[in-house]
Order: C-alpha cells, then sequence, then structure tokens
C-alpha cells in the first residue's frame, strides 16, 4: 500500500514539474505514472549497485563528489528510457 502512495505522489510530482517547468513536457498522467516507475526501479536496484562498486573511488576522492556522479547518470539513463518511447 505504501509503495502505491508514493508512486502515486511522484507521478503528481512529475506532473506539477511538467506544469511549471517550460522545457518538460508530458504526453499524460499515464507516462507521468510510468516514468515514476521506472525512475523508481533505477533508484531502487541500479543506484545502490554503483555506490557499492565505486565505494573504493569514493573515500580517497571528495567524498560527496562521486555519490552525486552517480545520481546524475542515474537521472541521465531514467530520461534514456523515458525518451525512448
Amino acid at each position: 500500500m505504501t509503495f502505491l502512495i508514493s508512486w502515486l505522489i511522484s507521478a503528481v510530482a512529475i506532473v506539477l514539474t511538467a506544469y511549471l517547468l517550460p522545457g518538460v513536457r508530458l504526453s499524460g498522467f499515464f507516462a507521468a505514472l510510468v516514468t515514476s516507475l521506472v525512475l523508481g526501479l533505477i533508484n531502487t536496484f541500479i543506484k545502490p549497485l554503483l555506490l557499492l562498486l565505486t565505494l573504493p573511488l569514493n573515500m580517497p576522492v571528495r567524498l560527496g563528489w562521486m555519490s552525486k556522479r552517480i545520481k546524475k547518470s542515474c537521472y541521465k539513463m531514467e530520461h534514456g528510457v523515458r525518451s525512448s518511447r
């Protein structure tokens, strides 16, 4: 039940973002649901794996730099999946 609520809240946030920002376009609420599902799956499965694999690089280099790069690459993956539809 909490998964559905967070999924709907995320979809509503995507719709509001598309409404408020002029460069973001959205074809409908179903597209927002799919986008939030893809973003949630990437953040659930791929992001922790990337953080674990880059842990040796994350310590000697500036502490937050590698984590920011991983977050940015996850968003780019999500954009690639969404734009290929």
